[in-house]
C-alpha cells in the first residue's frame, strides 16, 4: 500500500508517459475552412467601414447629404463654379449659333448611307451647339455644320471639328 501511494506522486513515471495531441484529417480540414472564412468575412468588413470613411464613397456622400442640413462654403463655391460653367457653356452655344447661321460656308463633317447613324450624329452636334445641315446626295446623306460668313470663322470652327471628324473640310455654298 505504501507503495502505491508513492506510485501516485512518482513524476518519473508520468515522464514516460507522453502527452499526445492527435488531431485527424477531417477536424484540421474543418478547422483550416472556418479560419479562412473568419478572414474573409474581416477582409469584407474592412472594406466596408473603408468606404464608410472614405470621402469618395457612395455611402458617404449619401450620409453627409442626409446628415447636413445648411451647405458649407466649399460646397457653395463649387455650386457656383458649376452653374457659371453651365451659363458659360449655354452662351457660347448661342454665339456660335449667332456666328454660324450668317453665312455661305459650311463645314462637311460626314457622309453615312444609314439613315439612322446619320440622325444619330445629327443630334450630337446640335447638342454640342452646332446648327445641322442634313443633305441627301444619291444613296449618300450628307452632313453640313453651319453657314460661316467668312471663312476664316468657319476654320476656327473647323480645328475644333477635326478632333472628331479627321476627314472634315470647308466647303462654299
Amino acid at each position: 500500500m505504501k507503495g502505491e501511494q508513492l506510485k501516485f506522486f512518482d513524476f518519473q513515471e508520468n515522464k514516460r508517459r507522453k502527452l499526445s495531441f492527435r488531431i485527424s484529417l477531417d477536424t484540421l480540414i474543418i478547422f483550416l475552412i472556418i479560419v479562412s472564412f473568419a478572414i474573409v468575412f474581416s477582409y469584407i468588413l474592412g472594406v466596408e467601414r473603408g468606404k464608410k470613411l472614405s470621402p469618395f464613397g457612395e455611402e458617404r456622400e449619401s450620409q453627409a447629404l442626409i446628415l447636413k442640413p445648411t451647405k458649407s462654403v466649399h460646397e457653395d463655391t463649387q455650386n457656383v463654379r458649376e452653374s457659371l460653367k453651365k451659363s458659360e457653356r449655354v452662351s457660347r452655344r448661342e454665339n456660335k449659333k449667332k456666328e454660324i447661321l450668317s453665312g455661305k460656308y459650311v463645314i462637311q463633317v460626314a457622309t453615312y448611307k444609314n439613315r439612322r447613324i446619320a440622325e444619330k450624329e445629327k443630334k450630337r452636334l446640335e447638342e454640342e451647339g452646332y446648327p445641322v445641315i442634313v443633305s441627301q446626295k444619291g444613296d449618300y446623306l450628307v452632313i453640313f455644320v453651319g453657314k460661316y460668313s467668312t471663312q476664316e470663322e468657319a476654320r476656327r470652327h473647323l480645328r475644333y471639328l477635326k478632333n472628331r471628324y479627321k476627314d472634315c473640310f470647308i466647303r462654299k455654298l
